[in-house]
């Protein structure tokens, strides 16, 4: 029982280390994944308005701009899961 028990909690630390470090990032990151996706945003906006297209496309693109940091977010939790399983 106590084997079992310990090997509970060597599991339980590998898995949550993990996750715990994988938060703590430095700030220069965030910084530079938030201006690097507004300014990609803003670059497929100024496009759409010069090719002359509807601001229809611009509603688009912010869309796109807010929900591919979650998709891609659930893509690496995916993988990350299929990792360590």
């Amino acid at each position: 029982m106590k084997k079992k028990l310990l090997l509970f909690l060597r599991t339980l630390n590998a898995r949550a280390y993990v996750r715990i470090f994988g938060q703590m990032r430095e700030a220069t990151w965030v910084v530079a994944s938030v201006l690097g996706g507004f300014f990609t945003m803003t670059t497929y906006i100024y496009l759409y308005r010069t090719l002359g297209t509807g601001s229809e496309f611009s509603g688009l693109v912010v869309l796109g701009g807010f929900m591919t940091p979650f998709f891609l977010n659930v893509l690496w939790g995916v993988a990350m899961q299929l990792y360590w399983e």
